[in-house]
């Protein structure tokens, strides 16, 4: 293992106050994903039967122990849902990436497709900017207010300083 890859998993340990929008993600290959699934990770019995599947940019893995003893169900997802609407992490980020750098996202969907990634439908991209924007909106709207006040703030100290400096002469 190199010393770049032994680092980068070091780092990588650690996940307490992780940020969804910032944590690094990756491209998987779904035969490298499969190899992962060789044995039960139950009982450790081989060649389990192994459903792969997807919600747009959200990769399931399904397996079922083929131990008579066994037969556990597990599913695994390869993204975080969203708190409260349960949906998958990487669409809503694709949908709002997409909005805000302005792109298309009939051409985002289009590189997507040639490169061979699961994504979501058009449809879903419109449902998500309906509620993107009226988020985006107010967090702009609240952040102008903040910086508002505190240009207010800044100006209100720099004629203080500047009647300061004037009384002082």
């Amino acid at each position: 293992m190199s010393t770049y890859m032994y680092m980068y998993l070091c780092c990588r340990l650690s996940k307490k106050g992780t940020n969804l929008r910032t944590e690094p993600k990756h491209i998987v290959f779904l035969s490298q994903l499969l190899l992962s699934s060789k044995f039960c990770h139950v009982c450790k019995a081989d060649n389990p039967m192994v459903e792969a599947g997807g919600i747009g940019t959200q990769a399931a893995i399904k397996t079922t122990c083929g131990n008579p003893a066994c037969r556990k169900e597990q599913t695994w997802y390869s993204q975080p849902l969203i708190p409260g609407t349960q949906k998958p992490t990487g669409n809503f980020l694709l949908c709002l990436g997409i909005l805000l750098v302005g792109g298309s996202a009939t051409k985002i969907f289009q590189m997507f497709s040639h490169m061979g990634l699961g994504c979501i439908s058009l449809n879903t991209f419109f449902k998500c900017q309906r509620v993107s924007e009226g988020v985006l909106i107010s967090s702009i709207y609240l952040t102008t207010y903040q910086l508002h006040i505190l240009c207010d703030h800044i100006s209100c100290q720099l004629y203080t300083y500047s009647k300061s400096i004037i009384n002082f002469t």
